[in-house]
């Protein structure tokens, strides 16, 4: 898309009324592009969705793993995995709606253009909510990462923490 947003607006610079849909030659190399940029979208959003459930079967089967544990560590072990699973679900919810978000205001436009209902724009509305969306996002990686004042105070090395702590931060090998 950079490629193609390049094209269009680089050249618009020196000729404004220029447009990269003017020529035969001009639309199929417009086409390719979006067509290249539709296929990468959906194969990121394949892979990622892959990769999340990857992740989210991961916890799974470590939270399986967790009943030899004392009932302290398995509650501190309970809360890091529900933590890292809304984290997950709210990663995945944000990939999507960010597609979405690129190809659904073209479709809307596309609908108000062949129907002549200019009256209202939805495009500012997907966008403005997709920056929110990824604002809260944002806050909500700050929060999740940011150190708990409870456990910094605590100094507490007893067996059980240290065998969770070695647990959640031990690296699978697949």
């Amino acid at each position: 898309m950079f490629v193609y947003e390049f094209c269009e607006r680089g050249i618009q610079t020196v000729f404004p009324f220029y447009s990269l849909w003017s020529t035969s030659f001009g639309e199929t190399v417009a086409y390719l592009f979006v067509g290249v940029a539709t296929l990468s979208g959906v194969v990121y959003l394949v892979m990622f969705v892959v990769m999340v459930a990857r992740a989210y079967r991961h916890l799974r089967d470590r939270q399986t793993n967790i009943s030899h544990l004392s009932p302290q560590a398995q509650k501190t072990a309970q809360a890091v995995f529900s933590q890292w699973k809304c984290f997950l679900l709210l990663t995945a919810t944000v990939a999507v709606t960010s597609i979405s978000t690129v190809i659904l205001p073209s479709e809307a436009l596309v609908y108000q253009w062949q129907h002549h209902k200019n009256t209202y724009s939805i495009y500012t509305a997907l966008v403005l909510g997709n920056y929110g969306l990824w604002n809260a996002y944002t806050l909500v990686t700050a929060f999740l990462h940011a150190p708990s004042p409870t456990v910094a105070k605590k100094q507490d090395s007893s067996a059980d923490n240290e065998t969770a702590e070695k647990m959640l931060t031990k690296q699978s090998v697949e």
